[in-house]
């Protein structure tokens, strides 16, 4: 009897022990990071790049996302900042991003989790040429499981422009996206975070509806000068939250550094819309087009945008 017993408690240790190591193996989702790199506090104050790199820096190696949607960052700063990360390729806003000085909003992925299939830019606002109203977008494999799925990462800056620039950018990404799994990516003035995301988030007859994940910088405060990241997705996704923002102090963020880093895993979408199938095949046409352009306009290493 006791050696039965001995045999079961050695066979229970075993199945513990393997379910603890497949634990600990378990390989994570796709994670995606949104940060904004402010050139100053909310007090007016200016940042140094060296100190800003720093940080940026340490928030990358800390929590390893796969995908990051970098905005208001210079083309003389991404290159400072990917000699420290060379596992990174930048990606993105090529035709915009010729003066070194002026900030844009690139993306970097990491090549040993993703492979692009297809990127470009495209403006919000024909009647605002600066970087902000320019979106990167990119097309990606996802390779540990072959998903294939979309990255939209931009900056609502001008409250002004922001209800047609919302607008404009769901029509792009019904256009470029169509029927795929959709991440966006985006800085947006606290003043009119609420609105964007209203926007974004509402179903509309010509787009997949897209939700955010549920942040804790939501505050109370309307100055112009408080900028929060925020990642949005449609219902291809579940996602959980990794790493928290800064918290508000007086309703009002305190710290210069407020990105927003979600894991992601892949589901099948739900309540589709009602001629999803027929819409979708006109705009195939639209998406191969976009695709046959980049491929005539970029190099053959997807990479080459950081030099």
């Amino acid at each position: 009897m006791r050696v039965k017993m001995k045999k079961y408690l050695q066979l229970l240790l075993i199945i513990f022990g393997m379910t603890a190591i497949s634990g600990c193996l378990k390989p994570h989702g796709l994670r995606v990071m949104s940060l904004f790199l402010p050139d100053h506090q909310p007090d007016g104050q200016t940042i140094s790049w060296n100190n800003l790199k720093s940080k940026t820096l340490s928030l990358i190696n800390e929590s390893t996302p796969d995908l990051i949607g970098l905005q208001n960052i210079s083309k003389s700063q991404i290159n400072s900042l990917m000699l420290d990360i060379p596992q990174y390729t930048f990606a993105g806003d090529k035709r915009f991003s010729t003066t070194h000085s002026k900030p844009f909003n690139p993306v970097l992925y990491n090549a040993n989790q993703l492979d692009v299939i297809a990127r470009s830019e495209f403006r919000l606002s024909d009647s605002i040429m600066n970087a902000p109203s320019i979106v990167s977008w990119l097309k990606l494999r996802y390779l540990k499981t072959g998903h294939i799925f979309y990255l939209f990462n931009t900056s609502f800056s001008d409250s002004s422009t922001m209800a047609s620039e919302s607008l404009a950018l769901l029509n792009h990404i019904r256009i470029i996206a169509g029927d795929a799994p959709v991440v966006v990516t985006s800085a947006l003035q606290a003043q009119t975070a609420q609105a964007v995301s209203e926007k974004l988030s509402r179903n509309y007859s010509n787009a997949i509806p897209l939700k955010e994940i549920n942040t804790s910088h939501k505050s109370s405060t309307t100055l112009e000068s408080v900028i929060s990241n925020h990642i949005f997705i449609n219902s291809y996704f579940n996602a959980a939250r990794i790493k928290k923002d800064a918290a508000p102090r007086d309703g009002v963020l305190v710290c210069n550094l407020r990105p927003v880093i979600a894991e992601l895993s892949f589901i099948e979408r739900q309540n589709k819309q009602p001629g999803d199938a027929g819409r979708l095949h006109e705009e195939s046409k639209i998406r191969a087009t976009l695709s046959h352009q980049w491929s005539q306009q970029q190099p053959s290493n997807p990479g080459d945008g950081a030099h």
